[in-house]
């Protein structure tokens, strides 16, 4: 399962249209990823190209607890200040370069 941290185009708004991270995460739910989580702190629920990929807004706790892989896509303020033991046992991607703020 891979959680994705973000989809607006850029950091701390959120516009998700035209956002390239939209195309990134619906790519992984087309070519078969078992299940995509997203994290936006700014919207309730996934966008209708996301959606009908089965694509589903989480919280950044569940995300956390539940997904294998991690991937920041969008450096938004309230992922910076996640402790490094909550990654402990995940596979990250570092798309945007949050893991400079661990805690």
């Amino acid at each position: 399962m891979i959680a994705c941290r973000g989809l607006a185009h850029k950091a701390d708004v959120d516009d998700v249209r035209e956002s390239p991270v939209l195309r990134i995460v619906e790519t992984l739910a087309r070519e078969g990823v078992r299940e995509v989580l997203a994290v936006e702190p700014h919207i309730q629920e996934a966008p209708e190209g996301l959606a009908r990929h089965d694509v589903r807004v989480v919280s950044l706790s569940e995300a956390l607890e539940r997904a294998d892989l991690i991937v920041p896509l969008v450096p938004h303020r309230p992922f910076r200040n996640i402790p490094a033991s909550q990654l402990q046992r995940k596979m990250v991607v570092d798309a945007c370069g949050l893991l400079r703020f661990l805690t």
